[in-house]
């Protein structure tokens, strides 16, 4: 009976040890997951800007092309159609 009890003892405090590495375990997976979560706020923020800046280039770009076209369109129209282009 000394021996049932003593290795229900040791199994006991195995299980003990065992919880205990588990309950470290889940405290580094919970602070790796908020480190993961505060990168991805970072992200989206940064992805936001990212958006902003490329619409901000892209009408830029868009307004240049509208202003070169404006310029040469009518000599090319006129070069290739035999048209003249006319402001509308």
């Amino acid at each position: 009976m000394a021996m049932a009890q003593r290795r229900t003892e040791e199994r006991l405090n195995e299980l003990a040890k065992r919880v205990n590495e588990l309950a470290a375990a889940q405290l580094k997976t919970e602070e790796r997951l908020n480190a993961l979560a505060d990168s991805v706020d970072k992200l989206v923020a940064g992805l936001s800007a990212l958006r902003v800046e490329a619409g901000r280039l892209s009408d830029v770009v868009g307004f240049g092309l509208e202003d070169i076209a404006r310029v040469v369109l009518s000599g090319w129209l006129h070069r290739r159609l035999g048209r003249r282009g006319g402001g509308a």
